[in-house]
């Protein structure tokens, strides 16, 4: 896969509480390749190995 000029490897963590603004970031978040569900349990920890860019590699994980 050829990386764009603007393409980019994103790393997102929450530990703890996110889930009260959780909601505010889940379309950024799926924009980068999240599927659901996204960080559901009261005081839930998730990762995000994502991509920005158009075509979404085969590599994009999350963990909850």
């Amino acid at each position: 896969m050829i990386l764009s000029l603007y393409s980019k490897i994103v790393l997102v963590a929450i530990q703890d509480e996110g889930s009260k603004y959780v909601a505010d970031a889940v379309d950024a978040l799926k924009r980068l390749g999240a599927t659901d569900p996204i960080l559901q349990d009261f005081r839930g920890s998730f990762c995000l190995a994502g991509y920005a860019g158009d075509r979404k590699p085969s590599w994009i994980t999350q963990q909850q």
